[in-house]
């Protein structure tokens, strides 16, 4: 409606039927000038809802850390990474790997120990990129070697180095795969009783 990035994503948690309207089909319906303003001062006004919703959340340090399962939860926060992964994925089976894959599929594999996301010519995310383990009844991130590291909360971490693990915290977790500036991100999200 605005011409602008998305303010939120939605993700189906079950089997679903959608309709598909192309954008400029969907503003032709709009023709009126009166109803082209409402519809604009809506979306604008759910745009500002989100952004002062996320702002406070922020403040607080609790930004995304509602927990959708009684299970650690992992899912892609970036728009490259939720386009292949499109739901979370409960963590139940340790350690847990993610990866990248030379593929063309639409969507990530999932097992129950791994999260393969196919981005060919992505270099970020490498093949066995990082992973989560368990020790003493707490998880952590471990990067597996690749080229680019692992960001986790801002923690740079690589294998050949002295930081190549990091604990994670209860509520939401960002994991990077590569640098600051990668597209490649992931939440890990704990519940506040693990």
């Amino acid at each position: 409606i605005e011409r602008s990035k998305h303010s939120v994503t939605a993700k189906a948690s079950e089997a679903t039927n959608a309709l598909f309207i192309e954008a400029e089909s969907f503003r032709k319906s709009f023709s009126g000038p009166l109803v082209r303003h409402v519809v604009n001062t809506i979306a604008a006004r759910l745009r500002s809802s989100y952004a002062i919703t996320k702002s406070i959340m922020e403040e607080r340090g609790d930004e995304g850390a509602i927990c959708k399962s009684a299970d650690p939860t992992i899912e892609g926060i970036s728009r490259l990474v939720a386009d292949k992964l499109l739901t979370y994925v409960e963590l139940k089976e340790f350690p847990f790997t993610v990866s990248n894959f030379n593929s063309q599929a639409a969507h990530s594999v999932i097992s129950p120990n791994s999260l393969k996301v196919p981005l060919p010519g992505v270099p970020e995310l490498s093949d066995n990129h990082f992973e989560v383990v368990k020790r003493d009844g707490d998880l952590y991130v471990r990067d597996l070697g690749g080229p680019h590291g692992t960001l986790v909360n801002n923690e740079a971490l690589s294998r050949y180095s002295m930081n190549a693990i990091a604990k994670l915290k209860p509520g939401r977790n960002e994991v990077v795969a590569g640098g600051s500036e990668s597209p490649v991100r992931f939440s890990i999200t704990l519940p506040q009783n693990s």
